[in-house]
This record gives C-alpha cells, structure tokens and sequence, in this order.
C-alpha cells in the first residue's frame, strides 16, 4: 500500500503536487507534521545550506508513513491551517527556516518559498470560505 502511495506522489508534477497540497490542506483546514513532544518538537529535514525545514504533508497517513528512522518516535500532528497561516509561517522566517512539503525520503520533497506559500494558502481559504465582505454572505 505505501509503495503504490509513493509511486502515485512520484507520478504527479511538483506543480501538481503542490496544488493538490494546498487545496487539500485548506478543504481539511489542517495541515500535517510530525511531532515529538520529549524530543526535538517538530520533524526537520536540513537542506544544503543547511537551512531546517519542517516537513510538511497534506495527510496524517502521509505524515505517519515518514515516521521511521530518525523519526520513529514522532507521530502525526495537525497543524492549524489558519494559525499557521497567520503566525506560523511569519515564525519560520523569524527563525530562518522554511518548509519541504510532502517529503518522502526516497524523493525528498518540494521546496517553496514561504512568501509563496502564504499566498496560495491565502488565495485557497478565499476561494473555499469567502467573506462576507467579498460577497461570500449569499442570504439577502
């Protein structure tokens, strides 16, 4: 099961993918980590210039099936789509680390910038619950 996961995420374009992500984590209003609470906290990836990356899936059972190795104590946790959209990401530039979205060590995962991020979440979350303000309130 998890290799034909694997290759169905392999399968897909990094524009694909990350679309897929960013709907799936707003329809969900959540997005997965993996956390430990006695240890590090949060799973990281370090990339070449060593810059810590949190790793971050669109499905708890993506995040569950990287919790091996390094990761073996960690578990799945969600992550509040609008806390992380709203303090969350700016936190990651504070601390100079950013993100990999849906790694998988065989493939690694898909590096964007966290500006990036922030507006495709944010255009996501407009298009899926508009506001009142933009005309999403349709009663008259």
């Amino acid at each position: 099961m998890e290799n034909k996961i694997l290759e169905e995420v392999q399968s897909r374009s990094p524009e694909e993918l990350y679309r897929l992500f960013i709907e799936r984590v707003v329809e969900q209003e959540a997005i997965w980590g993996l956390y430990q609470e006695k240890k590090d906290g949060w799973a990281v990836t370090v990339d070449e210039n060593k810059t810590e990356r949190l790793v971050l899936w669109s499905e708890s059972g993506f995040a569950k099936m990287n919790a091996v190795q390094n990761w073996n104590a960690y578990g799945p946790e969600p992550i509040d789509l609008y806390g992380f959209v709203e303090s969350g990401i700016e936190e990651l530039v504070s601390e100079g680390r950013s993100v990999s979205i849906m790694y998988f060590p065989e493939v690694g995962g898909l590096e964007v910038g966290l500006e990036f991020l922030k507006r495709d979440l944010e255009g996501c979350i407009e298009q899926y619950y508009p506001s009142e303000e933009d005309g999403g309130n349709e009663e008259e």
